[in-house]
């Protein structure tokens, strides 16, 4: 069978939660698969590698508007592309591959990870003129989480049939290599204005403890921690050093606190490692991963003083600390594991062979 999955970005151009659900579900060891991943890339030239089974193909950015690449050279051969290939998975939200969409008649599913939310005025346009159809035609519309689904603004009566698939990671070796940092709090994360990285300043003034950022910088710049006596700005790094620091941390940070943070895929990676969690109260899938008093806290961050007791409470009571470190792994090993999510898609996949 072959599957053709559209992303906008794809590795090693980007990195994130959507960047790595696609990486798990290439993963799948079963020869009666063969899976293109199809992305678009700021070169010039189109780009086509293939590994163990595996078609990546990179199509050069055209233009850009409100965050939505488009690419018509990808316009223009989409046609031929579909046509080899049984099924296709699009990844929701991205205009530009619904119009791809219109032009082909094909089986295809959703991956809903999120709603529209900054572009206020575009997304209504877009929702008339094209998301409406895009949404109905499909043959399943997937989300993540159950609480996105009831929160999300997709119409249900647009959806022809529905599914729940949690996201699932691999779980990663121990690290061997030794980090210098000891103690500190962990946040992982492009820099975006709805993960309210500000608040994380504040945070470490007020419990004086160190705290270690990794992402590079989108909407909010990095130097708004220059002056910040406990704050590390790392910027991007590699997944070796990543999942190294992860696994040292004391405990994962979670400041998003819009419908824009969808899931935060990081807290996957956070349990997988048997770390705690500390988030900011929000009404979408992150707190079925974050569940208050059991492996983590939910807490609202304008209540700053409430949030320093807990914060220290972790850090202070090695009982807490060990129950929520028990609770998160096997959490992990229950519901968010790659095994578990590709055995749901695969069943899914069986209906198209």
């Amino acid at each position: 069978m072959k599957i053709l999955i559209l992303s906008k970005t794809y590795y090693p151009n980007s990195y994130g939660g959507i960047e790595k659900f696609i990486e798990q579900i290439v993963s799948i060891k079963d020869r009666n698969y063969s899976i293109t991943v199809c992305s678009i890339h700021n070169d010039n030239t189109i780009k086509k590698k293939i590994s163990n089974n595996i078609t990546l193909l990179y199509y050069p950015k055209t233009f850009e508007i409100a965050s939505n690449s488009v690419s018509l050279k990808l316009f223009i051969d989409f046609p031929k592309i579909a046509k080899t290939h049984d099924l296709i998975i699009y990844n929701y939200p991205w205009p530009f591959q619904d119009i791809l969409n219109s032009r082909i008649n094909h089986k295809y599913i959703i991956v809903y990870h999120s709603d529209i939310v900054r572009q206020k005025i575009l997304r209504y346009f877009y929702y008339f003129f094209l998301r409406n159809s895009f949404i109905k035609k499909a043959e399943y519309v997937i989300f993540t989480t159950k609480t996105y689904f009831k929160i999300t603004d997709c119409p249900k009566n647009l959806i022809n049939k529905f599914k729940i698939i949690n996201l699932g990671i691999k779980k990663y070796p121990n690290q061997k290599d030794k980090v210098k940092f000891k103690d500190y709090i962990l946040f992982i994360g492009v820099l975006r204005k709805y993960k309210s990285v500000e608040s994380l300043i504040k945070i470490s003034e007020i419990t004086k403890k160190r705290i270690l950022i990794i992402g590079k910088s989108k909407d909010t710049s990095n130097n708004i921690f220059d002056k910040a006596k406990y704050i590390t700005y790392l910027g991007q790094v590699n997944e070796s050093t990543k999942f190294n620091l992860i696994q040292n941390c004391k405990l994962i940070i979670l400041p998003s606190n819009l419908k824009s943070e969808a899931f935060g895929l990081v807290l996957l990676e956070a349990i997988s490692f048997k770390k705690p969690i500390i988030a900011n109260q929000n009404i979408t899938g992150t707190k079925e991963v974050c569940i208050n008093n059991f492996n983590g806290y939910m807490l609202d961050f304008r209540n700053i003083e409430k949030l320093k007791s807990k914060i220290l409470e972790l850090y202070n009571n090695e009982e807490i600390y060990k129950k929520f470190s028990i609770n998160s792994y096997n959490l992990y090993k229950k519901k968010y594991t790659d095994v578990i999510m590709i055995n749901k898609y695969k069943k899914i996949f069986k209906q198209f062979n």
